[in-house]
């Protein structure tokens, strides 16, 4: 995953723009009350204000899972507990200036996909992002899947690759080969593969200008059969 402030200039005269329009707006205290995995972008999902999330707004997740499949509105707060969210499509962001992460919240992903749809990462783009205790990001065994990606393992059991080779199997060769840019991480990990290898570990983007963590933030690859 790659948590990285130094993407935060390409946002900053968007950002100038959204905050003097979030600074004149109504905001309103917008909390989930819809199904499990029910539609972010969905009015009677939310109480509050009669819409889904809007500039300014204050949003707390304490119940159920919610799907994202596109960016948010620049909201003034995130909040979520006992609760995940999950991140549907690749250029989806969750924008907000404190985005926090508390106990039993996770932001995640819904599945591993294969070489033609790169469909998944979670990315956040805020002023201060708290990941609490017992919260979490976690995409472990959810970027390609066993198989797939360009450092797919080979044979029965080779490791997925990514910035190092995947594992060979017991000394045979098979290990997925390593790419990506080690000063931009960007990728997911591939899978192991295909008769008996793990998913890859999924993609986690973070731009921020703090980040302060008590949980966890996690990435890895899944265990092979």
């Amino acid at each position: 995953f790659l948590m990285n402030a130094k993407t935060i200039p390409r946002w900053r005269g968007l950002a100038t723009v959204l905050i003097a329009l979030v600074a004149g707006a109504q905001a309103g205290d917008l909390t989930w009350i819809g199904p499990s995995n029910g539609d972010w972008f969905v009015a009677g999902n939310w109480s509050g204000s009669g819409d889904y999330p809007q500039d300014g707004d204050s949003v707390l997740i304490s119940s159920n899972s919610v799907a994202l499949s596109n960016s948010t509105a620049v909201l003034t707060s995130f909040t979520i507990a006992n609760a995940t969210l999950f991140f549907t499509n690749w250029t989806t962001a969750l924008i907000g200036s404190n985005v926090t992460i508390q106990g039993g919240g996770m932001l995640s992903l819904p599945a591993a996909f294969p070489n033609n749809q790169i469909s998944n990462r979670v990315w956040i783009v805020c002023t201060e992002l708290t990941v609490g205790t017992n919260g979490s990001i976690n995409v472990d065994g959810l970027g390609y899947a066993r198989g797939n990606g360009p450092g797919k393992g080979t044979n029965s059991y080779g490791g997925g690759g990514y910035g190092g080779e995947g594992g060979d199997y017991y000394g045979a060769a098979g290990g997925g080969l390593s790419y990506g840019t080690a000063g931009a991480p960007l990728d997911p990990g591939s899978g192991g593969a295909n008769s008996g290898g793990g998913h890859g570990g999924g993609a986690v983007l973070i731009d921020a200008r703090t980040v302060r963590v008590e949980g966890t933030v996690s990435a890895n690859g899944g265990n092979g059969v």
